[in-house]
């Protein structure tokens, strides 16, 4: 086993000693619209010795582990290379670092980017490339843990524990390189391929593409993890803009991607490799038509001799009918097949042992050197036929749930130990997930709901995130077959009779509710409550998690198009993802009722299409609001895109230009008065000023979390906010920071600014309201009760404004109450004051008109439109008289006259809007869901009778 310190070298003598591969790109990191960042091979070393010197200054052991806790990213490699100079191990850990992990490995270093370490204090931080590494020592004591041996050891890979005890294994260098080299034989990678990073970095796999890549000159790609979890997202970041040439992928994951997107992928002229393991290969993906030079693989291995064992390349001709076999073992390795007493077996069934004389890996406590073969039980059940070794699903009811092993005997135990209750388990080919009935013979019916809330937070705290089922119920009594056994066929089907009573009676942002509560451990009450406000990161959501929710909603709801939900999910509060599902239940509602009613000619709602000037395709939805601006007597319209697309069309529809960004543009823009300039806030938390002259960004401020407000320019300053809870001024020149000042709560309204006082006003998300002087100093805060989406408006009797639990506020300059009106609905809207009115619109679907009495306010108007309401009016005057156009959730665009509380006109867009109209020059622009910018003829729509 032992292999000399020169022999660990070699990792990096193979990378840099060819001088020709120094400028070639060694680490790619994408989205899906663009190549965000790259490192060549140069880069990664000048990185790794910069990293090398860093830790020499603070770390005086060798042969130690260091615990990683970072998200995947492009400066992992240039950080092991370093270890490896320095013969440390390495381990990743996820972000909520195990206190018996650190202790067992006795680890006292940990290296993180953004997250902070719990029981460790901040030894010192680097600077690499804009980016801040942290060290941190821990201060945890080693406690009664053996201390482990890490010489000549590349890594550490921990198993879950689901199949039993968790296991600790220590990975040696030359173990993982020879298996590497020998999977190379078969995948032929050189210096021209591009490897997709996918593999999460806690499962050995990610080891494989790393090494593969670094051995061969080969690039590696990385994408941002909301990405990663977005299905449309990354295949666009790894087909359109990566070209990868080769995939490694578990099957469950890789059905994550649309039947179109596979179907594509598998026709790709760029992707070489195909490469599935760690669980049973699909069967279903040799029904698409395949590229004849692509390569598909069938990889089959356990942790404990990391990493693949066995490869067999797929024909694409092979039959279905037909069951795929493990293939030929890898170098250096062994498989064989052994029955219950231990008797080798050369033809049957029996249990797959794997195994090698000259590599294998220390499992646990265990610090003996291997003298003899080394074999390790798989629990995997095999099948020798005709010297071809097929799978044949997991001994003692282990299976694999999305790579990961889990014991559903053990589950049993467990469950019983802890609640005394009787419970069956079992999975679910079909829909992928562990279904859990726990008997109860007496119990309230009405109460059935309530009773599986507490036990699925009882079963999250006791079981580990793998072994947590995806779906709970009870029952009085367990059927059986005619042999008197449990009958898991009957079970299934109590399931699916589960699904479809559910799927009839609660609604999609209920349904998300109940899947939060059943992968985070938080009751409803809760969620509802005090954590309304929190992102499902905040929450601990976990990556796998995010792709079980996403999972259990996307069958739920019976579509495969969740992708822009994703984006919701990791960016957004709870209480915005409930309105998002509210108002894809409102698309269902309109297919199933608008349409039919837009057939009738007395319906009122008119087809968009005879008064659609010109529409404009972002690829993406359109909720950002358009801004409409004047330059030289031309007319320009800004509008941003969930595609990331920002673009400046010409009043004729035509492209002035475009730009795309990292993230979504969900913020309007903001003009400069003197019209040279415009700043956009990115959803990725930067503030990103373009010259409008030489069509190019001319500085970005970067914040620490995302931006949804629209910037207010104020003078030569640039004021914006961010979910970060600060307020911020920049030079509109340079983007230099001038001031920022921290406030309670993220911002999502924008910033409005009173120019005759100099005072700047804004809310947050918490509810509280700001009044700030243009130095950035805060004059008052009020505390109201609910967040604030929508904007203030400033108005002779106060600044007004109004919370999403619908209330109504008036404060005067000095910070006072002067009244609230309650309005019993939700109000995202941002607020009117025009000709001593206040309009604003709600989700009661009504457009409010109150006026002002003395120190109170009333209702003047409460105009019914057709549909719950999110947009801000747009007051338009035309031919003396005052109109408003608002549009509806549903799409539904209308003109009011507020003179007479008339509906004017109403038209129907193809899709959902949650773009604020703005009309200009007789032309109403508004952005759609249906990726479109529409341009709408406000005087051919005034015109028409309805």
């Amino acid at each position: 086993m032992e292999n000399s310190p020169c022999e660990k070298m070699n990792i990096s003598k193979t990378i840099f000693t060819s001088s020709s591969c120094q400028k070639k790109t060694a680490l790619i990191l994408c989205d899906q619209n663009c190549v965000l960042q790259k490192l060549t091979f140069e880069d990664v070393n000048v990185l790794s010795e910069k990293i090398q010197t860093f830790l020499c200054e603070h770390i005086k052991e060798r042969d130690i582990c260091v615990g990683l806790v970072m998200d995947k990213n492009i400066y992992i490699p240039p950080i092991i290379l370093s270890f490896q100079k320095l013969n440390f191990c390495f381990v990743f850990m996820t972000q909520n670092v195990c206190k018996n992990t650190v202790q067992n490995l006795n680890i006292k270093w940990i290296l993180s980017f953004d997250i902070n370490v719990e029981f460790s204090v901040l030894e010192d931080k680097i600077i690499l490339k804009d980016n801040e590494l942290k060290l941190w020592r821990c201060t945890l004591d080693n406690g009664d843990f053996k201390i482990l041996n890490f010489k000549n050891m590349f890594c550490v890979i921990q198993t879950s524990g689901s199949t039993g005890d968790s296991k600790t294994i220590r990975v040696p260098y030359s173990c993982i390189r020879s298996n590497v080299i020998s999977l190379n034989k078969h995948f032929n990678i050189i210096d021209s391929d591009v490897i997709y990073w996918g593999t999460p970095l806690t499962f050995d796999p990610s080891l494989v593409e790393l090494l593969l890549s670094l051995f061969h000159h080969a690039t590696l790609l990385v994408v941002p993890k909301l990405v990663a979890l977005n299905p449309n997202y990354l295949y666009r970041a790894l087909f359109q803009v990566g070209c990868i040439t080769f995939l490694q992928v578990v099957p469950s994951l890789l059905f994550r991607f649309s039947h179109e997107h596979i179907a594509n992928m598998l026709q790709s002229l760029t992707l070489k490799i195909l490469a599935l393991g760690g669980e049973p290969f699909p069967l279903e993906l040799l029904e698409y038509k395949i590229n004849k030079a692509l390569k598909i693989f069938n990889l089959y291995g356990i942790s404990e001799l990391s990493c693949w064992a066995s490869i067999f390349q797929v024909p694409h001709y092979f039959n279905r009918d037909n069951y795929i076999p493990l293939g030929d073992p890898l170098d250096e390795t062994i498989i064989e097949l052994f029955s219950e007493n231990g008797q080798k077996i050369e033809n049957g069934i029996g249990e797959i042992y794997i195994g090698s004389k000259s590599r294998f890996c220390l499992i646990n406590n265990d610090e003996r050197l291997q003298e003899s073969e080394f074999l390790v039980n798989t629990g995997d059940l095999g099948e020798l036929r005709n010297k071809k070794l097929f799978y044949r699903g997991r001994k003692n009811r282990v299976i694999k749930h999305f790579g990961h092993k889990v014991n559903l005997d053990h589950i049993e135990d467990v469950i019983f130990k802890n609640t005394g209750l009787k419970s069956r388990l079992i999975y679910s080919n079909e829909f992928k997930k562990i279904l859990c009935f726990v008997l109860m013979d007496n119990y309230d019916n009405k109460n059935r709901k309530q009773l599986i809330d507490k036990l699925r937070v009882k079963l999250i705290k006791i079981l580990s995130e793998n072994e947590v089922p995806d779906f709970i119920d009870v029952v009085s009594r367990f059927p059986l077959n005619p042999h008197g056994k449990i009958c898991d066929r009957q079970l299934k089907k109590y399931y699916q009779n589960d699904s479809v009573r559910s799927e009839d009676s609660i609604p999609a942002s209920e349904a998300f509710l109940s899947i939060l509560n059943q992968y985070l451990c938080i009751e409803q009450e809760v969620l509802l409550g005090s954590l309304i406000k929190h992102t499902f990161v905040q929450l601990g959501g976990t990556s796998l998690a995010a792709i079980q929710v996403l999972s259990e909603l996307q069958y739920k709801l019976d579509t495969d198009n969740l992708g822009e939900f994703a984006t919701v999910l990791f960016n957004n509060s709870i209480e915005a993802c409930l309105l998002y599902l509210k108002n894809m239940k409102l698309k269902q509602r309109r297919l199933n009722k608008l349409e039919p009613l837009q057939k009738k000619s007395n319906s009122g709602i008119l087809n968009c299409d005879n008064y659609i000037i010109w529409k404009y395709d972002l690829k993406g939805c359109v909720d950002s609001s358009p801004v409409v601006f004047k330059k030289r007597e031309s007319v320009y319209i800004a509008v941003g895109s969930f595609s990331n697309i920002f673009t400046i069309t010409r009043e004729d529809g035509t492209l002035y230009f475009k730009f795309v960004f990292p993230a979504e543009i969900e913020a309007k823009p903001s003009i400069s008065p003197c019209k040279k300039f415009i700043v956009i806030a990115c959803g990725n938390g930067i503030i990103y000023c373009i010259d409008l002259e030489k069509k190019q960004i001319i500085w970005d401020y970067t914040t620490r979390d995302k931006t949804r407000s629209s910037p207010c320019i104020v003078g030569t300053s640039v004021i914006f906010a961010s979910y970060d809870n600060f307020v911020y001024s920049a030079s509109i020149y340079n983007g230099n920071l001038i001031w920022k000042t921290e406030l309670c709560g993220g911002v999502r309204a924008d910033l409005i600014f009173n120019s005759q006082s100099s005072i700047i006003y804004t809310g947050t998300i918490k509810g509280n309201c700001y009044s700030l002087t243009e130095q950035g100093v805060i004059n008052w805060s009020y505390k109201i009760n609910g967040p604030v989406f929508g904007s203030p408006c400033i108005t002779e009797h106060g600044i007004i404004w109004a919370s999403v639990t619908g209330t109504v506020y008036c404060i005067s300059s000095a910070g006072d109450l002067n009244w609230k009106f309650e309005t019993g609905t939700n109000i995202f809207s941002s607020l009117v004051f025009v000709e001593n009115a206040l309009y604003f619109t709600a989700h009661d679907s009504c457009l409010y008109r109150l006026i002002f009495r003395e120190n109170q306010c009333e209702i003047s108007e409460k105009i019914k439109l057709d549909g719950e309401i999110s947009t801000t009016p747009f007051p338009y005057r035309y031919e003396n008289t005052l109109y408003a156009v608002c549009i509806s959730n549903m799409g539904v665009l209308h003109i009011i006259n507020l003179s007479t509380s008339d509906i004017m006109f109403r038209c129907s867009l193809p899709s959902e809007s949650f773009s604020s109209p703005f009309v200009f020059n007789n032309r109403i622009y508004v952005g759609c869901r249906d990726n479109n910018l529409y341009c709408i003829d406000f005087k051919k729509a005034i015109k028409c009778k309805i």
